[in-house]
């Protein structure tokens, strides 16, 4: 018989409580990971992996199945027609309480033998179905080393030595292991590096990443970006039109605003665009406007457009999906590593997908969207809020100098001001995601809250990807920084400006 099942943890060093079962569940957790602390001090967010095994290893009774929280009303039930004996979980928590619970297994079912959990928190459910041989696949600690040794079922990319485009392979390695062993950047999944349009650089801290549908985060805003590039660039949309009086489109703000206003997140002042600047991060404030501009400019469902132009061109995976797309362009969609990477490498070349040289979006506009484009709507009168800067100097001051349309940029290394071109104080850019100063300026980033990050770095040809579910995630970016000039340290040496 089996004396108890076990969850442990995965990922040190955080600790997680014990849930026991002798004979069959519920199971309870008897305590709190430490790291999440009553009284605020600790992040807001902690992540933890864990697994569920037998003792003995032998036992041959099935895995509990369902786990249930003291503390709040989150729980999961699980069932598997396969009784696994290690169940990794990702259980993300807030404050003091599991307000989030799931398995991380693969979306689609692979044979017949099919993992189901039902996840319930804050009173909702949703149901997922995950293939049950990717089980197997689920070894904790298993560190997946890629470099030019193996073809992936993808045929874009065959994975190339780093050798072949001129970088060492001795440096790349170092790069990867800084990613994965950085504490500023823990619970990385995966760092794809493509350079030259070769991927010389693949790595998954378990293989069961390579196919795993990563939630995108704010990376889904990017890629709405991308669709207003492409109306742009079939002259479906006037991006400097006011989308009441051009679109019909009720504006989220009590005076008029245009799509680029919208898609610089310029509106947040009370009498006028580029007042003030502000992040909608759910999309509840101005982004949800969007999608709609977009059917009223075109005639069409963005998902539609996204499907036909974007997904089927690149050739994104079946783990790819996007399914609020028609409403939603501030969080929702997910993709696996390489997917995200076919989108960083459409943008790194300004809207040709190089394969099949098909010009989905135009390079003016992607120039656009990687340029700062909040300017002031009165830069004199507002020369107070420019730290450091005179009231001539802010005659053509930035609401927010890292922010293009809806991208992130790098607009002055290792520094939240603003450059002599673009000058200002640059929003949500903590010192702890400062990129280091060395790194080139034309450096661009579509991001998500977790650390999920897709690094474009036109001047060098050089693609970024690392993916996982880092709780403080804002120093995730200046680590891939480190990395990138660890891989090439004499690109970083040019000191790229823009």
């Amino acid at each position: 018989c089996c004396p108890s099942y076990s969850l442990e943890p995965l990922y040190p060093p955080h600790e997680i409580a014990v849930l026991r079962s002798s004979a069959r569940p519920p199971t309870s957790i008897s305590r709190l990971p430490t790291g999440i602390s009553e009284a605020g001090r600790a992040p807001a967010m902690t992540t933890v992996r864990a697994r569920a095994s037998a003792s003995p290893s032998t036992c041959s009774a099935p895995a509990p199945t369902s786990f249930s929280s003291s503390t709040s009303r989150s729980s999961i039930s699980l069932t598997s027609a396969t009784s696994p004996t290690m169940i990794p979980l990702e259980m993300l928590s807030k404050n003091s309480s599991w307000n989030y619970f799931r398995p991380l297994f693969q979306r689609r079912p692979v044979d017949p033998s099919t993992f189901t959990s039902r996840v319930v928190y804050s009173g909702k459910s949703r149901r997922v179905q995950r293939g049950g041989k990717s089980l197997a696949l689920c070894v904790a600690g298993l560190l997946a080393t890629s470099l030019g040794t193996q073809a992936s079922a993808d045929h874009f990319w065959t994975l190339e030595k780093p050798s072949s485009v001129g970088l060492s392979d001795e440096n790349v390695r170092g790069a990867v292991d800084h990613v994965f062993n950085s504490q500023d950047a823990a619970v990385r999944d995966c760092f794809l590096v493509v350079k030259d349009g070769k991927l010389i650089a693949e790595h998954y801290s378990s293989e069961f990443y390579r196919d795993f549908s990563h939630e995108g985060n704010s990376i889904t805003k990017s890629l709405g970006a991308l669709l207003v590039g492409w109306a742009v660039t079939n002259n479906f949309l006037d991006m400097d039109a006011d989308i009441t009086k051009t679109y019909n489109v009720p504006s989220p703000r009590p005076y008029p605003v245009t799509t680029r206003q919208v898609l610089a997140q310029s509106v947040a002042g009370v009498h006028e665009a580029n007042e003030a600047w502000a992040y909608d991060a759910g999309g509840t404030m101005w982004l949800h406007v969007l999608p709609d501009v977009f059917y009223q400019a075109t005639g069409r469902r963005p998902s539609s457009v996204w499907n036909e132009h974007f997904a089927q061109i690149l050739g994104l995976s079946e783990e790819f999906s996007w399914p609020s797309v028609d409403i939603n362009w501030a969080t929702g969609s997910e993709g696996t590593c390489r997917d995200y990477a076919k989108i960083g490498q459409l943008l790194l070349d300004r809207g040709t997908w190089r394969p099949s040289s098909i010009r989905i979006i135009s390079s003016s506009f992607i120039d656009e969207m990687t340029r700062p484009q909040s300017r002031l709507a009165h830069p004199v009168d507002w020369a107070s809020n420019i730290r450091g800067r005179s009231a001539s100097a802010s005659a053509n001051a930035y609401l927010n100098p890292c922010y293009g349309l809806l991208t992130w940029l790098n607009t002055n290394p290792g520094s939240d001001r603003g450059s002599d071109k673009y000058p200002g104080t640059c929003q949500m850019w903590d010192e702890r995601c400062w990129l280091p100063s060395n790194t080139p300026s034309d450096l661009f980033i579509l991001s998500g809250v977790l650390g999920q990050d897709t690094i474009v770095i036109p001047s060098l040809n050089i693609v970024l990807v690392s993916l996982g579910t880092t709780a403080d995630d804002y120093p995730v970016q200046r680590v891939l920084g480190e990395a990138l000039c660890m891989l090439d340290p004499a690109g970083c040496s040019q000191n790229i400006a823009v």
